[in-house]
C-alpha cells in the first residue's frame, strides 16, 4: 500500500489526469446508457427504412443537403428539430437522424426523444458511414428540378 502512496506522491499530476479521464469515460458511458434514443448502424437503419417505413432526416446545412444526401431523406436543419416541426409530426413513424459524422444527429435525436417520442434513432458515423457503405445517394439538381440518383 505504501508503494501506491509513494507513486501518487511522486506522480500527482499523472494520477490527476488519469482520474479526470476515468471520470469523463464514466460520465460518457452513463449518458449513453440513459439516453432515450438509440444509435443504429447503416444495416439497422436500412432495416428500419424498409420494414418500418422510418423517416430519414438529414440535419446538415442546406448547402450540403442540396449537394448530396441519402435517397428519400428529408432536410430539417438541426436547429429546427422539434416535435412541433410539420415534417416530424407523425408520432408513430420511426425517425432516423443523420448529420456529417453522427454528433449533431445525436443532439436532434435527444430533442425528439426527450419530448416523449419513441422510436428515435441516430445514424452512427452519419452521412460518411452511409456513403462508406455505398448506400444510395442523390446528388445535385438537374435543370428540371429533379434530383439525379447515384448508387
Amino acid at each position: 500500500m505504501s508503494d501506491i502512496a509513494t507513486f501518487v506522491g511522486n506522480h500527482t499530476v499523472l494520477v490527476l489526469v488519469w482520474l479526470a479521464l476515468l471520470a469523463m469515460l464514466l460520465v460518457g458511458e452513463f449518458r449513453r446508457l440513459t439516453r432515450k434514443f438509440k444509435e443504429v448502424d447503416t444495416l439497422e437503419a436500412t432495416r428500419l427504412l424498409n420494414q418500418q417505413d422510418a423517416l430519414l432526416v438529414d440535419v446538415r446545412d442546406a448547402k450540403d443537403y442540396a449537394q448530396s444526401h441519402a435517397v428519400n431523406a428529408i432536410h430539417v436543419p438541426v436547429n429546427q428539430v422539434s416535435p412541433e416541426h410539420p415534417k416530424l409530426a407523425d408520432p408513430d413513424r420511426p425517425i432516423i437522424f443523420y448529420c456529417y459524422s453522427g454528433m449533431s444527429s445525436q443532439r436532434a435525436a435527444a430533442v425528439m426523444a426527450n419530448s416523449g417520442r419513441e422510436n428515435i434513432y441516430s445514424l452512427q458515423g452519419g452521412f460518411g458511414s452511409w456513403q462508406g457503405e455505398n448506400l444510395p445517394v442523390e446528388t445535385g439538381r438537374k435543370k428540371s428540378g429533379k434530383r439525379k440518383k447515384k448508387t
